[in-house]
């Protein structure tokens, strides 16, 4: 299939909004957008999974990898806290099956610590993304803690 332009209004989405748009499989990050996307050339039997989130003038979440939802099946709660400056959550995981959370950090706001599952993790940094990969021990309900800290 080619390359093709997706409408947010054809999707039934408000056009006065800007989105983050994220696609599961290749784990491409399109960019915050208006209006539309260009979704690539598709080879045969391919297929694409696209997130589409409002974007925030805060950090947020962007994907996970645990299912195709990219959250809808493993997030258990997402919040962010204005006066700490704090994403956390809790996720539920599979033993030994690889988890990640995709993190969209506008460039006013700096990492500070980060824990899951009670470890200090460090993310991989590519751009205005924060991509933290663990390898969960054991099956079950993790929580997880990302602080910021503002820039001025």
């Amino acid at each position: 299939m080619p390359e093709q332009t997706i409408k947010f209004a054809d999707l039934g989405l408000p056009v006065d909004r800007d989105y983050v748009v994220y696609e599961f499989w290749t784990k491409k990050y399109l960019g915050v957008r208006t209006g539309d996307f260009v979704s690539p050339e598709l080879p045969p039997k391919g297929v694409q999974i696209y997130a589409i989130r409002e974007k925030l003038d805060r950090p947020q979440l962007v994907s996970t990898s645990r299912h195709i939802s990219q959250g809808a099946v493993d997030l258990k709660d997402v919040a962010w806290a204005d006066q700490s400056n704090t994403l956390s959550g809790k996720s539920d995981v599979v033993q030994g099956d690889p988890y990640e959370l995709v993190i969209r950090t506008p460039r006013t706001y700096a990492l500070g610590a980060t824990t899951i599952d009670g470890k200090a993790v460090l993310p991989t940094v590519e751009g205005e993304l924060l991509r933290f990969d663990i390898v969960p021990a054991t099956t079950g309900e993790i929580s997880w803690t990302i602080n910021f800290s503002r820039e001025k």
